[in-house]
């Protein structure tokens, strides 16, 4: 059994709410990504075509939904897997958090799955994590 993979001490993490996003299909999750590019869009502008392809995850019993879009100002970030694949993510727009991403534009990060939708709880593994108070961790 190989050893699991180690995380380097400065390799930041980019939180996802779902395991099962539809962008992930190519994508190999455990391993690192390397941001690619940082773009900002309002929501009124993205095509509803790259809306569905960036929040379309599958619940527990296969059904299709969708994250929930911050309606404004968006970060656009752009990322490529170590086999070259690449996809995005939409966060909410600050401008904090805009010249971090700018900052870090070639540098890998860690991907971490931090909610389920409650549909999944008959995933095992979400039984046994903590519930979050107030949505402070998880």
């Amino acid at each position: 059994m190989p050893a699991p993979e180690q995380k380097t001490m400065n390799e930041p993490n980019i939180y996802f709410s779902h395991k099962t996003y539809e962008k992930f299909k190519n994508i190999n999750i455990t391993k690192p990504i390397k941001l690619l590019e940082v773009f900002n869009k309002t929501t009124a502008y993205m095509s509803d075509t790259f809306k569905d392809y960036d929040t379309t995850y599958k619940d527990a019993g296969g059904k299709k939904k969708q994250y929930k879009l911050h309606n404004g100002m968006n970060i656009i970030l752009l990322f490529q897997d170590h086999n070259g694949n690449l996809f995005t993510t939409i966060r909410s727009y600050t401008v904090k958090k805009f010249n971090y991403y700018m900052y870090m534009r070639g540098k890998e990060f860690s991907i971490e799955i931090t909610q389920y939708d409650k549909d999944d709880i008959n995933d095992k593994m979400i039984l046994s994590l903590p519930r979050p108070i107030n949505n402070i961790y998880l």
